[in-house]
């Protein structure tokens, strides 16, 4: 039936592709379950963990473990994909995520440390983003590149408008612990549409490492930058907000307000699909990022719902106007490197993962001996305003005017 409803809607727009049409629906599907699941309980961790009595630099040393997992799982799941394929390389990144939500419902009774957890998040991580990536950049078209991006952030942000509020209501009522029982079930439910198609890629592939590094090295520090500044607004900044401003409630609170400005991101994002691929992308990609960098900078200097709540909705319409080009410019690259598109794809999650370890740990250094107050977040966000300006550097030709 959903698949119904999809092609209902999307079909229309890609009459020019009935073959593969059926990746693309299975791919956009798949994703809104994972989004689902991830948005009932990816916002909520920072929160969860310092109210499990964790201090802010353990929780930023939580991640710095998350990268420096995902920096090394990044290179084992190119391996991975090359021999069986990114749909079930996908597989096995829910596998890996689903032990990271028994872990971290176990975190409640004491049962298991914190740092295998974050060992298992970033494996579940670099499986998922570098086979999914590798997938979309395989099935999708050129032409039509962007209008297809604004759909996977679409169906992702569909999955992810209902998860925060759900979760927020959820931990309230019956404990946050609950929220990680459901992202499991909807962690499997998303892997049912991937085993419909067969795998995009052929199978049992010799990689070969000597991509030449001179040519991609814009795309590599572009790459690293828009991570950064990815992370911390997506986990960073939603810690900072449960912890410093929703003091009551923060899981409701917190959910809601995301939920609302996510939803108010679905109307924004075919229009930029359709825009990118008019030739406008880098136009539109540079104007956000200025504006993105502005946002952060105002960030640590919010104290309650209402401002809060329009930094999120003026953020998310913000961020699809740079993400949506971004990928589009990166889906294109890596059909430029024919022989070499699973070792590019890696490259670029390598570097993202890199950057993100990098600042987590200077991060976690820095809330032990200076300040876990505002004067660490204040640094925090000029760092990704910073970043968000450094990813104006990227020379893809896809997004050429």
């Amino acid at each position: 039936m959903l698949k119904k409803f999809l092609s209902r809607f999307i079909r229309r727009n890609h009459h020019w592709r009935d073959i593969g049409f059926d990746e693309l629906t299975e791919l956009y599907t798949s994703m809104m379950f994972r989004s689902l699941a991830m948005s009932l309980v990816g916002i909520f961790i920072p929160v969860y963990l310092y109210q499990l009595g964790h201090e802010i630099w353990e929780i930023l040393f939580f991640y710095s473990i998350v990268f420096m997992t995902q920096l090394f799982g990044t290179v084992t799941a190119a391996f991975v994909i090359a021999k069986i394929g990114p749909k079930h390389t996908i597989l096995l990144s829910f596998i890996a995520q689903s032990f990271s939500m028994v872990g971290l419902i176990a975190l409640n009774s004491k049962e298991f440390p914190l740092f295998p957890i974050a060992m298992c998040i970033g494996i579940a991580n670099s499986f998922f983003f570098t086979a999914f990536h590798v997938d979309f950049s395989k099935i999708k078209h050129n032409t039509h590149g962007g209008n297809e991006v604004g759909w996977i952030y679409i169906m992702q942000k569909v999955g992810a408008v209902i998860g925060p509020i759900v979760g927020g209501i959820v931990a309230y009522l019956f404990g946050s612990q609950f929220i990680f029982i459901a992202a499991l079930v909807l962690l499997f439910v998303g892997v049912i549409p991937l085993m419909l198609t067969s795998e995009p890629t052929k199978l049992g592939q010799k990689l070969h490492w000597n991509i030449n590094l001179g040519k991609i090295k814009h795309d590599l520090l572009s790459s690293a930058a828009l991570n950064l500044e990815n992370t911390i607004s997506v986990m960073v900044w939603p810690m900072f907000v449960g912890i410093m401003i929703f003091t009551e409630n923060p899981y409701i609170q917190l959910g809601s307000v995301v939920s609302v400005s996510i939803l108010a991101s679905i109307f924004v994002a075919r229009g930029i699909g359709k825009f990118v691929d008019n030739r406008k992308g880098r136009t539109l990609l540079r104007f956000s990022l200025i504006s993105n960098a502005v946002l952060h900078l105002f960030r640590p200097f919010l104290n309650g719902f209402p401002s809060v709540l329009a930094m999120n909705i003026v953020n998310e319409g913000v961020t699809l106007g740079y993400t949506i080009p971004y990928m589009k410019g990166m889906y294109n690259a890596a059909d430029e490197h024919p022989g070499y598109r699973i070792v590019y794809i890696a490259a670029m999650e390598f570097a993202g993962s890199f950057s993100r370890m990098i600042f987590y740990t200077i991060a976690t250094v820095c809330a032990i001996t200076l300040s876990s107050g505002l004067p660490l977040f204040i640094g925090i966000f000029i760092v990704a305003a910073l970043a968000s300006l450094a990813v104006m550097g990227e020379r893809f030709s896809a997004l050429k005017q």
